[in-house]
């Protein structure tokens, strides 16, 4: 009787439902073709991790991915996922085995990296919401650097002016 390998199930929406089957051992996944799961997104590393299959258990390590690896809005850099277990690469919702879940669509915690291309090269920009604090100005910081100057002018012109006196 052979046991039933692990599955892993993209859950987010605009992105066709796919599952990976997991083999024995590591299994990588990233945005590069020579990943076991390849995935084509923006948001996932080119080597973003490794689920490993050992004992029956799974476990995934992130690989210093650019936007991370969460489990219920925790990043995490390695840990042991359980049937059912909902996750997060990147932007990209994921599911191991169990029966599928519905993503609460409400919940974002990280930015959306898109690429655009620019004059035919590719960067990478970051769309955030608009923040409701105002940024901060810049003038009481140079009236600091301009106060500071004039302490060390006057100080010098003491030096000197005592100097002079005593010769």
């Amino acid at each position: 009787m052979s046991l039933e390998l692990p599955k892993v199930h993209i859950l987010t929406e605009g992105l066709p439902l796919k599952s990976f089957d997991l083999k024995e051992g590591a299994n990588s996944i990233g945005r590069g073709e020579d990943n076991l799961i390849h995935l084509p997104e923006s948001s996932i590393s080119t080597n973003h991790g490794v689920f490993t299959v050992a004992n029956g258990k799974v476990t995934f390590k992130d690989l210093d991915s650019t936007n991370g690896s969460f489990i219920d809005d925790n990043q995490i850099t390695e840990a042991e996922l359980k049937p059912g277990t909902v996750f997060r690469l990147g932007t990209i919702d994921f599911q191991l085995g169990g029966a599928l879940v519905e993503i609460d669509k409400t919940k974002r915690g990280t930015a959306r990296i898109q690429v655009m291309p620019t004059t035919g090269e590719k960067t990478q920009s970051i769309s955030r919401t608009p923040s409701p604090f105002q940024v901060k100005g810049t003038r009481g910081i140079r009236l600091y650097y301009y106060f500071i100057a004039l302490m060390i002018v006057a100080i010098v012109g003491v030096l000197v002016w005592t100097i002079i006196l005593t010769k």
